[in-house]
């Protein structure tokens, strides 16, 4: 259904755009990612409770896989923005769509026509001319570009081709794998926000000598201090105002991709 479909697309768009904005003043996201799926799994269990959709179990082994591309989308793209300027950043994302072709054609044998890819050509040359900037490269930072451009472009293939090849809707698929991304979430903001010892010094934000930790940021904010977000009750509705954003980026983006496909959503995107 076609309005389905512009609702997604329309829908994707906004809630992605807002949750940039609202999401701008946390320096703390894979924590904030990991509060955004255990939002996502709660939000599903009350649909499931409330017979809205029958849930469906995946092997351990797929969901856990597809969960890992799609945390490891995540924490790639946010990696990647510390490590290279803003212009290299914006070539990570445009280079999806040429990667994500080529993966198709490579796992799926799905070919786009000459057409089409002369149109991408054409539309990712226009963006790049637009918004590609300011380059600057780096070993570490190529590298992890690289990283974020290969998990986010299977993970968003695996968001349509599972749909079919397991027989399930956007949203018995997406609550089949968020329970599974709750605890990657978790091990990444461990590991990367909330561990001072093994934070490579690229990735904070603070003075040498300094350790600021999601942790300590949610203590300093529940006592009311400034923090990056201003006082605790703003904080608090900030992050709750991005966990409902978060979900309709989330169902939006596996009811689209499922409808139409990967490059339709990196397009639209």
């Amino acid at each position: 259904m076609w309005s389905l479909t512009l609702g997604a697309a329309l829908a994707n768009v906004g809630c992605s755009v807002s949750l940039a904005v609202f999401s701008a003043g946390f320096n703390f996201p894979m924590s904030l990612t990991f509060l955004h799926f255990a939002f996502t799994v709660a939000f599903y269990r009350l649909l499931a409770a409330c017979g809205a959709f029958e849930p469906q179990s995946l092997p351990h082994a797929e969901a856990f896989k597809v969960a890992g591309f799609g945390v490891g989308s995540i924490g790639f793209m946010n990696i990647s923005l510390h490590l290279n300027s803003v212009g290299f950043y914006q070539i990570t994302k445009l280079a999806i769509v040429p990667c994500t072709l080529l993966a198709q054609a490579l796992l799926h044998d799905v070919h786009a026509s000459r057409r089409v890819k002369l149109s991408l050509l054409l539309l990712l040359l226009g963006l790049a001319v637009a918004t590609v900037s300011d380059v600057q490269l780096n070993a570490p930072g190529l590298v992890l570009g690289l990283l974020a451009v290969a998990t986010t472009t299977i993970f968003q293939i695996w968001q349509g081709s599972k749909q079919k090849e397991l027989e399930l809707s956007a949203t018995q698929l997406q609550a089949a794998v968020a329970i599974w991304q709750v605890p990657q979430a978790l091990a990444a903001a461990i590991a990367l926000e909330n561990l001072c010892a093994g934070l490579p010094p690229a990735l904070r934000s603070e003075e040498p000598g300094e350790c600021r930790t999601a942790v300590g940021f949610a203590q300093q904010a529940a006592n009311g201090g400034g923090g990056d977000g201003g006082g605790g009750a703003r904080t608090l509705a900030l992050v709750v105002l991005t966990c409902f954003v978060a979900l309709g980026t989330n169902v939006s983006s596996f009811c689209l991709i499922g409808r139409t496909s990967a490059i339709t959503f990196q397009v639209v995107g």
